[in-house]
């Protein structure tokens, strides 16, 4: 199981800063 969580750590981290940015990026836009 710990490599599981690993595994969704390691995707979790690739995917945060990218999805991050786009939510933000929506925030933003929703905003104007």
């Amino acid at each position: 199981d710990n490599e599981w969580d690993k595994a969704l750590a390691d995707e979790l981290e690739n995917v945060s800063a990218e999805e991050l940015e786009a939510q933000i990026n929506q925030m933003l836009a929703g905003d104007k």
